[in-house]
């Protein structure tokens, strides 16, 4: 009987250790200073991303997750956005493939608050991916990014 408690608590304590919080830390690419702090968290209907920007230029900003979780140089390594399902790019309150976390805001003084959800996902299908923040506002139509111009931090998801 002991035997079976333990198995039971020792699956039900992985089982909640897979479904912890991710903190992902946001690095500037080169020749920018951006950077910032998220936490994904796992729901019944997809993950949550939250957390705070900072060093950005004011105004609106292209906030995509991308393919790989590569971040070195300007983080052309990170490929492009996440579409496991080969939607169009789009506005996150449209059909859009689930790289799509459409834009933040800075204000006068270069902060951003970030509260995003990536409908769908799982942290299992989010982990090897990256956070991208960009320069420019992400027009929501442009095929396939978005047109936001360059990558200014980036963060791995692990």
């Amino acid at each position: 009987m002991k035997k079976i408690i333990w198995a039971v608590w020792l699956c039900a304590s992985a089982a909640i250790a897979a479904d912890a919080p991710v903190k992902v830390e946001l690095n500037p690419t080169v020749g920018n200073s951006a950077r910032g702090a998220l936490t994904l968290s796992e729901t019944s209907d997809g993950v949550t991303v939250q957390g705070t920007l900072e060093n950005l230029t004011p105004g609106q900003h292209g906030f995509h997750l991308h393919e790989n979780a590569e971040c070195a140089g300007n983080a052309e390594g990170a490929g492009g956005h996440y579409n496991p399902t080969g939607k169009p790019h789009g506005s996150p309150d449209a059909d859009h493939h689930q790289g799509d976390l459409g834009n933040v805001m800075a204000d006068n003084s270069g902060r951003a608050k970030v509260d995003a959800k990536v409908k769908g996902a799982t942290l299992a299908t989010l982990k090897g991916r990256a956070v991208i923040v960009h320069e420019k506002r992400d027009d929501l139509r442009s095929q396939p990014s978005g047109d936001a111009g360059g990558r200014v931090a980036c963060g791995a998801i692990r």
